[in-house]
């Protein structure tokens, strides 16, 4: 099945940067794990977010990494 990973980190100019990976798996969680190591490699110990998706199932994971506390209202 084929997934997509978009992950975006900020820069400390204020823009942001972003990757992006289409890649095949044969499972969601091999998907996952795949995309654990993509972002870990890709942001290091920077801030930033991810999200996985499939065409077929759509939002499958997402990560935050070092972001600030998301307000409640």
């Amino acid at each position: 099945m084929q997934y997509h990973l978009r992950i975006a980190r900020a820069r400390p100019q204020g823009s942001v940067d972003i990757h992006s990976v289409a890649f095949s798996a044969p499972t969601i969680a091999a998907a996952v794990s795949h995309s654990m190591e993509v972002v870990d490699s890709f942001l290091g110990d920077q801030p930033g977010v991810a999200t996985l998706t499939s065409a077929y199932r759509g939002p499958v994971w997402s990560h935050r990494q070092k972001m600030p506390a998301r307000p409640f209202p």
